[in-house]
């Protein structure tokens, strides 16, 4: 039987709730551990098992005190922690690991921006991203040339989206 490694990161504050209603559990203070394959949370009473190939985003939601948020399909997680450098250089070792879902954030962008929310503050709570990320996709883009220099969508933009995606956000303008 072989024995799993799993190494401890740092003394950690966590959040875990539900991604898309905003509610979010009782603050525990924990720790977090690592191992190959998973994050493991606990509070001395309970573990919270995330695998590292589920995760979305790590993303930094507050640099002072630092938070960092890990987004899953389903679940946001918020850490705190009294080490700052240990959560930015866990950050920094999960994001090559991210399940890297590019197209489908470039077209969640693309819709709300078809929509006409193009403020930075309203794209980034709707997207759960942080204002670096959203940058980075307007810019990613601009170069991919779905967003014209005038900031409307291209021919091309709107090809990435199926008919039942265009007739639903007619309907949504349309009121």
């Amino acid at each position: 039987m072989s024995k799993l490694e799993v190494k401890k990161v740092e003394d950690v504050s966590f959040e875990i709730g539900a991604r898309y209603d905003g509610i979010l559990w009782q603050m525990k203070n924990g720790s977090i551990y690592i191992s190959l394959s998973n994050l493991l949370l606990t509070d001395g009473n309970r573990w919270y098992d995330v695998p590292i190939k589920n995760l979305e985003k790590v993303a930094i939601l507050q640099e002072d005190p630092l938070k960092i948020q890990l987004t899953l399909p389903n679940i946001l997680i918020i850490l705190t922690g009294g080490n700052a450098d240990r959560l930015m250089a866990l950050r920094h070792l999960l994001i090559p690991y991210l399940s890297k879902k590019g197209g489908e954030d470039i077209k969640a962008l693309l819709k709300l921006w078809h929509l006409g929310i193009r403020n930075i503050n309203g794209l980034k709570m709707l997207l759960y991203m942080s204002e670096e990320e959203i940058g980075q996709l307007i810019t990613d883009a601009r170069k991919r040339a779905l967003i014209d220099n005038d900031g409307n969508i291209t021919k091309r933009g709107m090809d990435i989206f199926n008919q039942e995606e265009l007739n639903l956000m007619k309907e949504v303008l349309n009121g």
